[in-house]
């Protein structure tokens, strides 16, 4: 037990650190604006939508952790909201729009990101 004990101040820190990194870091909540939007897909069974969302992400997200777990917790989290909202599907197109608006934030951000990083 005396060994674990060492290791926990340096775990905390790093989580800290981690934490911050991702406030910090603009790439993030596009992703979650994208998650979103995926769980309402999901529910309304808009399978073209949940593809194309996952066409432009490959596409255009670093293979990280951290933008995986974003988008997977925020498509849950949009799945159980719209479900609470008991509000109808949106429609078809308008619904598309929304999406490709997301793309479009997202797409931007991890540009942005990549440019200053040069």
């Amino acid at each position: 037990m005396m060994k674990a004990s060492k290791y926990i101040p340096l775990t905390l820190l790093l989580a800290g650190y981690g934490t911050t990194v991702i406030a910090e870091d603009q790439r993030y909540p596009s992703m979650q604006a994208l998650g979103e939007v995926n769980g309402i897909a999901l529910h309304c069974q808009y399978l073209g939508e949940i593809q194309r969302i996952k066409r432009a992400i490959v596409a255009t997200v670093p293979k990280e952790r951290v933008y995986g777990l974003a988008f997977e917790t925020s498509t849950n989290d949009g799945f159980l909201a719209f479900i609470k909202s008991g509000e109808a599907c949106p429609g078809p197109e308008g619904f598309k729009q929304e999406i490709d608006q997301r793309i479009q934030d997202m797409q931007k951000a991890f540009a942005a990101k990549a440019g200053e990083q040069q």
